[in-house]
């Protein structure tokens, strides 16, 4: 962990990438094994970015933090080389953008549901900013490589399962002849862990097991809470205190309140901090969130920090209420509530106190 590994970036992309977590030794970016390298990407105009990677010969595609920044961390004995994966966005055709020195798969119109033959379902994923499955068009008889992995909280992504027994690929890209009839890849996942209640990237521990004399209405939580399905009762929690890097205080899956008796404290690093996150593809969420002594988010380190964050894939929707005053502060960008909302969803985040942002 003494050892600094230096963090390669693909030199044709040094003008889009840029990065956090590392510091400078003798003009290179480098970081010790465990920490936490993020990745900002300058999107040129024209361009849609699709995926970020790890790896020169075998890319490895990378994850995104809750703040949806990629991130990478650190492996013993280093070999970081950070890419990006772009699209353009007008034309129909594949080619080879020389200015970045990667091949650019540009982005074409979605084919209507008949003349589509090769489907991708998230199943219950997102995929590439989407719940709903990913439709391709491709000539039988040429090569394919399959997608990255899409992303889903509480889940780990297992494999892309084909609905031909003779086709074998099954991992992000993996490549494949494309067969002359239909044939369906299903995202299969593995949950990380049971209850409502998981660690979220955070140094966990409990009061309770401490022998906390005054925890009478509930535990005092350290890690992050997660809602994932409706339940008409109302969680109580006397204090939720979430350190990590990234923190996030609640992800809010499904429909349940939340009454946390004294304070919300949620401290993050470089990678970011939120209070709450809310939304899910193809889900409808009414929940209420209540808190005697307010919520505070802060992030160091360069990190930003949100308050609320709202993600709602198409054809969700979210109404959330927030009993509380609320206090962001962060070295980098600062928001007390962000909305991203694809066509079709919609959400409605009632703050009932005052917001703070610095």
């Amino acid at each position: 962990k003494a050892i600094h590994y230096i963090i390669l970036v693909e030199p044709s992309q040094k003008n889009i990438i840029s990065l956090a977590g590392t510091s400078k030794k003798r003009d290179f970016d480098v970081a010790s094994q465990e920490e936490i390298v993020t990745m900002k990407i300058h999107v040129p105009s024209g361009y849609l970015l699709t995926g970020a990677y790890n790896g020169k010969n075998k890319r490895v595609p990378l994850q995104k933090n809750a703040a949806g920044e990629y991130y990478v961390q650190v492996p013993m004995g280093g070999g970081v080389y950070l890419s990006a994966e772009l699209r353009k966005m007008d034309n129909n055709s594949a080619d080879t953008d020389v200015s970045f020195g990667f091949v650019v798969t540009q982005c074409c119109t979605e084919p209507a549901e008949d003349d589509a033959n090769l489907i991708f379902d998230p199943n219950g994923g997102i995929l590439r900013g989407s719940g709903k499955p990913l439709r391709v068009k491709a000539a039988p008889g040429t090569e394919y490589k399959l997608p990255e992995a899409p992303s889903r909280p509480g889940y780990r992504f297992i494999r892309w399962q084909s609905s031909l027994k003779d086709i074998t690929a099954c991992h992000p890209g993996d490549t494949f002849i494309v067969p002359d009839q239909k044939i369906t890849f299903t995202a299969v996942w593995k949950p990380e862990s049971k209850g409502s209640v998981t660690p979220y990237g955070a140094e966990t521990d409990r009061d309770d097991a401490e022998g906390n004399s005054g925890d009478d209405d509930g535990p005092d939580v350290t890690e992050t809470v997660w809602t994932t399905t409706d339940n008409p009762e109302e969680m109580n929690i006397r204090s939720l205190n979430v350190k990590g890097n990234p923190a996030v205080g609640i992800v809010m899956h499904a429909s349940r309140d939340v009454d946390v008796d004294q304070a919300i404290t949620i401290q993050g690093g470089s990678i970011g901090a939120t209070g709450i996150i809310a939304g899910a593809a193809g889900r409808k969420i009414t929940a209420e969130v209540e808190t005697g002594k307010g919520m505070s988010v802060t992030a160091t380190d360069g990190g930003s920090s949100y308050g609320i964050q709202s993600y709602v894939p198409e054809d969700s929707q979210v109404s959330l209420e927030f009993e509380g005053d609320i206090t962001v502060q962060s070295e980098g960008n600062s928001a007390g509530v962000q909305i991203m909302a694809e066509k079709g969803g919609t959400a409605a985040i009632d703050v009932q106190g005052s917001i703070s942002v610095k």
